[in-house]
This record gives C-alpha cells, sequence and structure tokens, in this order.
C-alpha cells in the first residue's frame, strides 16, 4: 500500500528464529502443487517442513531483518508462500507490486524467467538477488540479467519440499551459472537409475519419501563433478525422436535465449520416420522459423533441433 502499512507492520514482528518461528503444532499448511502433471494436488506442510526450508534458504542467501524481499508471486503457491515464510522468520518486510518492471528498493526477489527477462530489459532490480524458477532458464537469459545489474540465482524445488532444494551461491554465480547450484543446508539430492532427481531432508513433506527418508520427484537430472544440479526436465514430458531422448525444457530455454523470441513451447508430433519429431512454437518477432531454427542448431545437439519451428502470436500451456 502507498501509506507502506505492510511494511510497518513487518517491523513490529518480532524474528522467531528456526523452529521457534513455525511450531509443528502451529504451522500446519496445505498448498496445492501447480498443475504440471494435470490437475493440482494438496500437499501437507508443517512446521517442520517450512523451518527446515526457510533455515537452509537462508543459509545460502544471508537474509536478514533489513533485507526487503519483493513479492510478485502469487501467495496460492509455494514460490509466493515461502517469501512470506522467510520474511517472517526474521520479522523483515514483503514489498508488494503489480509487476517486477514496479520494483524499487529491495534487496530480493523470486520471479519466473518471463519476469527475469522483463526485469532486465526495463533496468529494474538493479543489485537485487532474484531467485529464478518455475521453468527452464537459458544461460543466454542469465547472462542478460547479470548485464543489466541484477545477480539471477536459478533454484530448484517444488511444493512437496517447501520451496528451495538447491540454490545458486551468490558468491558463485558464474562457476554455477546454468546450473540450479548445490543443495542448501540439510537438504541432499542423488540420482536414481532412472534419471530422476531424489531429495531428502527435513524440508520433505512427511509421507513422502521412502524408508529411508528418500523422496523421488518426477523431474530428470543430473550432478556434475562440483556437486551442482543441473536440471534436464520432466520425466512425462521426454520426446523420443529416432532413439534419442530430448528434453523439450532444453530446447526452450536454448530458444528463449535469442533476443528476438518472448517464449517458447516445444513438443513432440507423430512421425513416421522419427517416430516423434520435435516442433517448436515460438512467440517472436523480427526472425523467421527458419533462420531461427540454424540459430538453435549452432547450440543445440542434432536430434534436439527442432524439425519445425512456428512463429505464433501466443502460446497456449496445457495442462495434463
Amino acid at each position: 500500500p502507498p501509506d507502506g502499512g505492510i511494511e510497518r507492520l513487518a517491523s513490529r514482528l518480532p524474528p522467531r528464529e528456526g523452529r521457534d518461528a513455525f511450531p509443528e503444532s502451529e504451522a500446519t499448511v496445505v498448498v496445492f502443487t501447480s498443475g504440471t502433471e494435470g490437475t493440482p494436488t494438496p500437499v501437507t506442510l508443517t512446521g517442520t517442513n517450512v523451518a527446515a526450508s526457510v533455515a537452509g534458504s537462508r543459509d545460502r542467501l544471508g537474509n536478514e531483518a533489513d533485507d526487503r524481499w519483493l513479492g510478485v508471486l502469487p501467495f496460492t503457491h509455494v514460490g509466493g508462500l515461502s517469501v512470506l515464510w522467510r520474511q517472517a522468520e526474521r520479522g523483515a518486510p514483503v514489498v508488494l507490486a503489480a509487476s517486477v518492471t514496479e520494483a524499487s528498493s529491495v534487496s530480493f526477489a523470486s520471479v519466473v524467467p518471463t519476469m527475469l527477462r522483463r526485469a532486465a530489459s526495463a533496468g529494474t532490480l538493479r543489485g537485487v538477488r532474484a531467485l529464478v524458477g518455475g521453468g527452464p532458464v537459458s544461460t543466454g537469459l542469465l547472462r542478460e540479467a547479470i548485464g543489466s545489474e541484477i545477480v539471477p540465482l536459478q533454484t530448484y524445488g517444488m511444493t512437496e519440499t517447501a520451496s528451495q532444494v538447491c540454490t545458486v551461491h551468490p558468491d558463485r554465480l558464474e562457476d554455477e551459472l546454468g546450473t540450479a547450484g548445490t543443495p542448501i543446508r540439510g537438504a541432499e539430492i542423488r540420482i536414481e537409475s532412472d534419471g530422476r532427481i531424489a531429495v531428502r531432508g527435513e524440508m520433505v513433506a512427511t509421507g513422502l519419501g521412502d524408508a529411508s527418508g528418500w523422496f523421488v520427484t518426477n523431474d530428470l537430472g543430473e550432478i556434475d563433478v562440483g556437486g551442482r544440479l543441473v536440471v534436464l526436465g520432466r520425466a512425462d514430458a521426454v520426446i523420443v525422436t529416432g532413439g534419442e531422448n530430448v528434453h523439450p525444457e532444453r530446447v526452450q530455454a536454448v530458444l528463449e535465449g535469442h533476443a528476438a523470441v518472448a517464449a517458447a513451447r516445444v513438443f513432440g508430433e507423430p512421425d513416421d520416420e522419427w517416430g516423434s519429431r520435435v516442433v517448436a512454437e515460438v512467440v517472436a518477432e523480427g526472425i523467421a522459423g527458419a533462420e531461427l531454427r540454424s540459430w538453435a542448431a549452432a547450440r543445440l545437439h542434432s536430434a534436439e533441433v527442432p524439425k519445425e519451428i512456428r512463429i505464433v502470436e501466443s502460446i497456449q500451456t496445457k495442462l495434463g
């Protein structure tokens, strides 16, 4: 609000660190997933889950009581809720804004790739540590943000883990660029034999892990030699073309790294020769599909290059 009511209220909330901030008996919350596999499903998070997530996040990011965090993500999803949780634990303010282009005087922000692109173009969020997740992020977009003096920290997490699991360390931005960083304090990750990412830690919702506490996600990934997580995409989204596995999220991220591309969607279509062929729909100005395909071919493996790129006015995202 214009009168700063949110900030004044936050300044009167004394910080209650760690588990004291989210008592098990007082902080059980049901959050719905974003519905990437179809109908959103409810996930029950306890005070233990939230406290573990908040502690690991603060250990990685170093946010304190005088840090203002921009709240532009929906508070109906875990990405937005986690902003409130982190700031409540510190007794710190959340700054509400309609968009990232209207934001000012904040230390931290949580955004999706589209918001990061808009902030970089508008010249906002300068000097801000911006957690970016919720979808594929191209290295080109990350470098564009850095060139606009934003500190883009790619992160990986989900509703089932009360938000963050891995996040790029602010002091190792260049070394970890293009990855989701290493696990936050209290979290462990490993890659299953089928390529799926598994997570263990107190931030994992009760009842989801196996006997040893490991929760196997539906995301595919790799762990590089530095212990950093590289997210490849959803296990159920892989396109098998000519016997090769293609992760559409990776192709999408590369396409969205072109300066003329505002958004992209990559999917498979039945094909008599290839089994499935890789196709892309792209919202772009000033470039033809064939030209963009040639540009992408220099940055992708041959099987990943879309057989066809269609320039469209808008992209409809379908769930399920």
